[in-house]
Formats: C-alpha cells, structure tokens, sequence
C-alpha cells in the first residue's frame, strides 16, 4: 500500500532522489527519467559501462563530463578524452574537465606500449636470453628492480578508487575536497618558489 502512495503522490524523479538519498543507486537508475540523472546514478552503483552508455544519450557538457568519468573507469582512456573535449567544446574552460582530459591523457600516454625497443631495433631482434627471477622482486647480480604485475593492477584500482571517491553527492563534501585542491595547489606553488596568492 506504501508504493502505491509513493507513485501517485511523487514523480518517478523524486522517488529516484529518495533511493540516491539512501544508497540505493540501482534503484534510482531505474526510477530516473533523465539521462544525466539515470547515469550519475548508475556510476555510483559502479555499473560504468552502463553509465556511459546512457550519457551518451544527452548532448549536455555534464553529460559528456560524466561520461569521460565513466570511461576514465573502465579504463577507456581514448572514449574519456573525446568525451572531455566533447564536454569543453560546450563549456570552454571549465577547470574540471581541463583537469580530467589531462589526467587521461596522462594515463593513456602511461599504460601505451612502447613504440621502440631499448635497443633500436623496432622489434625486430629478441633478447638473446630470458632470465627468470625466483625471489620475485630483485635480481641480486645487478640490483634491477622488478616490476610486479600484481603492483600495476592495484595502482589501477587504486586510481579507479580515486576517481570513485570524486564523485560528490553532497556540497559539503565537494567543497571540502575544492578547498583541498585549493590549498594543495597553493602549498605546491609555494614550494616551488613560486608567487603566492594574497587572497586569503
């Protein structure tokens, strides 16, 4: 008897809030009308893949934000960077998406394969010998460092966890992270001996 008090008394976007207030991001993606509000919800819920599609769906630059976002997710740095020049082609200058197109593509740039050898010989010879590192982390003979996969997958997770975290539903939790940005902006120019800001 409740819902049915609760779909004639509130639009299916007002009940899709309700469910956002509570955690219930599935929930809200299903009650949301509009596809900026359909895939806020369906990236909170961490279902990216879903959320890009249906951004896709609107022209807005928040849309094309947010689906950078979501492709920034999945780890489709190329669809993100259209995505954030798609948004800044609507909104010049807006230091978010500026902020994320550099960091996909800084990204994409780290995760490319190398387009050359070390040697020159653009793949065409192979190493004369594989040795094999059984202790799994350094080889005694020259003090190389080995790179673990495993390491690489948990920075991408961690880096997926950050961008998570990023998104806001509250303003006091985006202007805390704003300030944050803010004073570690200005500590950074600081340091590096640059003018400091006398708009304190």
């Amino acid at each position: 008897m409740a819902n049915d008090w609760t779909d004639i008394w509130l639009t299916a976007d007002q009940q899709g809030q309700r469910f956002m207030d509570k955690g219930e991001y599935q929930r809200a993606a299903g009650k949301f009308t509009t596809p900026e509000s359909i895939g806020a919800a369906l990236f909170l819920a961490g279902d990216f893949a879903g959320a890009a599609s249906v951004l896709g769906r609107s022209g807005s630059a928040e849309a094309h934000y947010n689906r950078g976002n979501a492709h920034i997710m999945l780890g489709e740095y190329d669809a993100a960077i259209d995505a954030f020049y798609s948004a800044l082609s609507k909104r010049p200058n807006w230091l978010e998406a500026e902020q994320n197109l550099k960091i996909a593509t800084l990204r994409q740039q780290a995760l490319a394969p190398a387009e050359d050898d070390f040697g020159g010989t653009g793949g065409q010879l192979e190493a004369d010998e594989y040795v094999f590192d059984d202790t799994g982390r350094v080889n005694k003979s020259s003090n190389e460092q080995v790179i673990d996969a495993a390491d690489q997958q948990l920075s991408e997770d961690a880096m997926r966890a950050m961008w998570l975290r990023k998104v806001e539903t509250r303003p006091a939790d985006f202007l805390a992270a704003r300030f944050n940005y803010q004073l570690a902006t200005r500590e950074n120019v600081k340091s590096d001996g640059g003018a400091e800001d006398n708009d304190d």
